[in-house]
């Protein structure tokens, strides 16, 4: 299988779709030794594919790459990295996300407390996928450049913001990209020119939950979070009404999710340009 990769670029960072496959490029600096891992499936035991990467060949300066021909949109991928003698940092029996990936998949049984106990955690651990944000048509919608001084700006949280009954929004779309588009209308009522989100993109559930009921003179009040984000091209499942809340991809083919991420929030915007003309 080795003998079908190639050298690949370092740059740009992450999974870059090309015509004939995908070029791979990740920054580890301290690492001696990595791989590729590629998943036919998320909660695989063992990947479908090891691809070793060469460090006279693969790799420029802290850079490191290969370009693998025929893998396509939806691939589930993750890496696998060997330290150096003063880095205490890596494990390599881990499975590691991409840095710069674009999408993230969670398998049914993901556990971040796997990750810390010994042996492998290939089953049980966050992996990336491989996607493609050009894909997107923006049929032309371009910045307004509107100036700030004209600028109503209301804030809001995805889901918080119609998942309630009293939103109005069909049940299915309730806590959506989708169900915010249904809110538009209303928006423009109330004179809003600009739409600010709270962060809407993937983040570990079991790190930061996203959602905490407290207890405050006998009553209970639901509190969103603002999830501070470590990268902000990684865009959360949870707000797509094509699929559940906090689905789990299981397949190379449901990974193909990460393209109606992409389409279901580039729908958003672009009918945001209206409300932000108006």
């Amino acid at each position: 299988m080795n003998k079908e990769k190639k050298i690949g670029k370092s740059f740009p960072l992450g999974a870059t779709v090309c015509p004939d496959g995908v070029n791979f490029s990740v920054f580890a600096k301290g690492g001696e030794a990595v791989q590729l891992l590629l998943f036919d499936h998320l909660d695989d035991a063992q990947p479908s594919r090891t691809i070793t990467l060469d460090p006279v060949i693969n790799r420029s300066h802290h850079y490191w790459h290969v370009f693998m021909p025929g893998i396509e949109v939806g691939q589930i991928y993750g890496y696998r990295v060997e330290r150096g003698a003063r880095e205490l940092r890596f494990d390599p029996r881990k499975v590691l996300l991409d840095a710069y990936g674009r999408a993230i998949a969670r398998p049914a049984n993901y556990s971040r407390v796997a990750a810390t106990k010994p042996g492998d955690n290939f089953a049980t651990a966050l992996k990336s996928v491989v996607t493609d944000v050009r894909r997107y048509d923006w049929e032309g919608d371009e910045p307004l450049g509107r100036p700030f001084s004209r600028t109503v700006i209301y804030e809001m949280h995805v889901a918080g913001f119609t998942k309630d009954p009293s939103s109005g929004v069909d049940p299915a779309k309730r806590g959506t990209y989708a169900g915010l588009i249904d809110k538009i209308p209303y928006l423009q009522d109330l004179g809003v020119t600009a739409v600010e989100l709270q962060p809407v993109f993937q983040f570990d559930e079991q790190d930061a939950p996203a959602r905490l009921t407290i207890a405050l003179e006998s009553r209970s009040f639901s509190m969103w979070f603002i999830i501070i984000p470590r990268k902000a091209e990684r865009t959360g499942q949870r707000y797509v009404s094509r699929v559940s809340p906090m689905m789990s991809i299981t397949s190379w083919t449901e990974a193909r999710v990460s393209t109606r991420i992409t389409r279901e929030l580039g729908t958003l915007l672009a009918q945001m340009n209206p409300l932000c003309g108006a």
